[in-house]
């Protein structure tokens, strides 16, 4: 109800064009609302992947270009950063420890960075962990990674991220992660800040068996590489540096 409220709020706060319409909006949901080419002025868009609503504000006629899908900001997003530090690597198939990356030959631009190595023979996982905002909406999640590579520039790597939420009394080791999230990146130039785009939707699993995570659980993050996978074909090192994740929350609370 709040977002429907909040997208009704904002309904009329962009601007629009004229246009011989006689109706004032529509109601649609896409996992691409940018790439619906059918829109009517003032209609609205649910985008089910990145959990956001857009407004049609065409330059003419309908609806037929990415630019003309306006984001609808009544829908409260926050995002997480979680380096690579702040998470830790299991003792079993984990990555290797964090280490000092050091880029750069003089004093003037040298850039130290800790890394999560992630091999390129053998799956390998980092995992982190911490407490949803109480007023974290229930929603899915998206995740963006960032990372480099030392070597083989312009190749591929396959992250995989899934989640796993409890509460106060859950058994810790007992429930599965949710379903794996695939997000693909290829390297650009050897020591180049890479992050990727944002993931598909990520639903969270919950331990326990039932129920979805609500603000104030906690949330386990699983990444890791899988080698075998046909986007991956980068011969050397994801230096793993970190995770985004973005979810939807209902309200600013006094923990923002």
């Amino acid at each position: 109800m709040k977002r429907i409220l909040a997208i009704l709020l904002m309904l009329f706060m962009l601007p629009t064009v004229a246009s011989a319409q006689t109706y004032l909006w529509r109601y649609l949901s896409s996992a691409d609302c940018q790439a619906e080419a059918t829109g009517k002025l003032r209609d609205l868009c649910y985008d089910t992947v990145l959990q956001m609503v857009f407004k049609c504000v065409p330059a003419a006629g309908d609806c037929d270009t990415a630019g003309e899908w306006k984001e609808v900001s009544g829908v409260a997003k926050k995002r997480v950063y979680i380096s690579a530090t702040g998470g830790l690597v299991p003792a079993t198939t984990g990555a290797a420890d964090a280490s000092q990356t050091e880029l750069g030959s003089t004093d003037i631009n040298r850039i130290a960075v800790m890394t999560v190595d992630f091999d390129a023979s053998t799956d390998e996982y980092w995992m982190a962990h911490f407490t949803l905002p109480e007023n974290y909406d229930g929603g899915t999640f998206t995740a963006a990674i960032s990372w480099t590579c030392t070597a083989d520039a312009a190749k591929g790597v396959a992250w995989f991220v899934q989640l796993l939420g409890m509460v106060s009394g859950d058994v810790m080791g007992a429930t599965d992660f949710g379903t794996a999230v695939e997000i693909n990146d290829d390297g650009e130039t050897t020591n180049d800040y890479l992050l990727t785009a944002e993931s598909a939707a990520i639903t969270e699993n919950h331990a326990g068996g039932s129920g979805t995570a609500v603000g104030g659980n906690e949330l386990w993050i699983k990444v890791y590489r899988d080698i075998s996978d046909g986007d991956d074909d980068l011969t050397t090192d994801a230096k793993f540096m970190g995770i985004w994740l973005t979810f939807g929350v209902d309200a600013l609370s006094t923990e923002d």
